[in-house]
């Protein structure tokens, strides 16, 4: 039957329309082949993808870095078969705001997370979230309440593994090694094998107290026979003792001893994981990175003993950085040049041919694993100490008032308070990578000493425009943390300010991170 003109005009216009909803929604499709392909790669062609944290581990404690003889050999095995980073640094010396740095590629100021007892910003974009998106399977297996869930570091994960937390040493709450291995594999065990996969394994074994398990207590002990065990008390008697002045004497070489036990142990069980995850063939088509959240303090300056969090001294930011791969990486040894944890984020995207994270602050490594190009030389990297208050009631960016340090090339400028005054201390990490000798007032040093000045005063200013930090609410969470010994964390996200010290006084004071 014909249509009459009327009901054929009304066809018309309906058609009209659709096509240009079809057109808009095109227009507003059209953004995202900026940030990658539309359709990812086939699994075939894309990694899975296994990170590894590793609590507290300094940079130069890799045997292959020149750290102590056989506390790192797994480690160590993996950084000659495939490659390391020997310069590589965290934006952030605090567990919670340097994974949170990892997994947005941006600096704690930009995501929001000032330190332990914050939480991660719900429209924060993630690295697991981006993966989950371009058809990985995600998994973490954490082991400190620092990272638990309800942080917001778990957002992309589709699997978020706490395990089974335990008192050890009477004081800190915690899941060994072993533990989170055998998680691990039971995952692994129960996982689809269609989709490539991501998986984040945390161990917080290294953090104090020192109490490594045997033979890795006796191992490293060097016949000391007093009575230091490596706990808490241990830890906050030499702390106390390095403040006032005193040598730290024994007690003090013991706790490292005991450090370095704690490292051997974690890297025994990093050993036995990749055995078990290599035995069900799971390694065949992975990219294995192993990297830390902070480093150590073990006297070096002038405040910041067994601890990490109050300064960004090299023994805090400099951390491991270690690429393995049978698949897609060639051996490359040790690579020259500063790298950043803000690295990562884009790198692996690449990898799985997933979109990039937003205004990330990081750089795609695969073109210096590949041998194709150097490190940027003119790339600078910031570093900021993190604490979870506003010093003297002050509003505005927690860590404003704190340590903070920019690097380029191989110099290095640290701020930090001293009484009421600001200290720069200028460092030619080419000659002095243990940060001993400040050349702030040497002749020379003029022209270097005013770019970086310029480069914090870029960093300060960046800070204007920071991410609210957004407490932790969860009372629970809050108590376990300071049985992790992040006191003035809880407190402040519980709503204090100001909760230890006052404007004026050194940063010198512990708390962890």
């Amino acid at each position: 039957m014909a249509r009459s003109p009327r009901a054929l005009a009304a066809v018309l216009v309906v058609l009209a329309a659709a096509a240009v909803a079809v057109a808009l929604a095109l227009r507003e499709r059209r953004p995202l082949s900026v940030d990658g392909p539309a359709e990812p790669p086939r699994a075939a062609d894309r990694p899975d993808i296994l990170l590894v944290t590793i609590d507290t581990l300094r940079g130069d404690h890799l045997g292959v870095a020149g750290g102590p003889e056989g506390v790192t050999p797994r480690i160590d095995a993996l950084a000659r078969e495939g490659a390391w980073f020997g310069d590589a640094e965290t934006p952030a010396p605090s567990t919670l705001a340097s994974h949170a740095s990892l997994f947005t590629s941006r600096v704690p100021h930009r995501h929001g997370v000032s330190r332990n007892g914050y939480v991660l910003q719900d429209d924060a974009v993630t690295l697991a979230e981006r993966l989950a998106g371009a058809g990985y399977e995600t998994a973490a297996f954490v082991s400190s309440f620092a990272v638990v869930r309800n942080t917001g570091i778990g957002q992309g994960f589709r699997t978020f593994d706490e395990g089974r937390m335990e008192i050890r040493g009477g004081y800190h709450i915690e899941q060994p090694a072993e533990v989170t291995n055998a998680r691990v594999l039971d995952w692994w065990a129960s996982r689809k094998a269609d989709a490539p996969w991501f998986a984040w394994v945390h161990y917080f074994d290294p953090h104090y107290p020192y109490q490594p398990p045997e033979p890795f207590a006796s191992r490293f002990a060097g016949g000391y026979s007093g009575p230091v065990t490596g706990s808490m008390r241990d830890v906050k008697a030499v702390r106390l003792r390095f403040r006032d002045g005193g040598d730290v004497g024994e007690e003090g070489r013991q706790l490292q001893r005991l450090y370095a036990g704690e490292v051997a142990y974690t890297d025994f069980r990093l050993g036995e994981l990749l055995d078990g995850l290599r035995e069900r063939g799971a390694l065949e088509r992975a990219v294995v990175v192993v990297t830390s959240d902070h480093g150590e303090t073990f006297g070096e300056h002038a405040f910041g003993a067994y601890d990490h969090g109050q300064n960004v001294y090299r023994t805090n930011v400099h951390v491991p950085l270690v690429v393995w791969s049978r698949r897609w990486l060639a051996p490359r040894g040790r690579i020259e040049g500063a790298a950043s944890i803000l690295d990562l984020a884009p790198t692996f995207l690449a990898w799985a041919g997933a979109p990039a994270l937003p205004e990330a602050e990081g750089i795609d490594l695969r073109p210096v694993l590949e041998g194709k190009a150097p490190l940027p030389l003119d790339r600078r990297l910031y570093a900021e100490a993190t604490r979870g208050r506003s010093r003297g009631g002050t509003s505005g960016w927690p860590n404003a008032s704190f340590s903070r340090a920019v690097r380029e090339g191989e110099t290095r400028l640290v701020r930090r308070r001293s009484g009421i005054r600001l200290r720069d201390e200028l460092f030619d990490l080419s000659r002095d990578p243990g940060e001993a000798r400040d050349l702030s007032s040497e002749a020379g040093s003029d022209d270097m000493l005013r770019r970086l000045r310029e480069g914090i005063s870029e960093f300060d200013r960046s800070q204007g425009a920071f991410v609210a930090p957004r407490p932790m609410k969860d009372i629970e969470t809050l108590e376990r943390l300071m049985a992790l010994g992040y006191v003035d964390d809880a407190r402040s996200a519980a709503g204090g300010e100001g909760t230890a010290g006052g404007e004026g006084e050194d940063e010198d004071d512990g708390g962890g991170g």
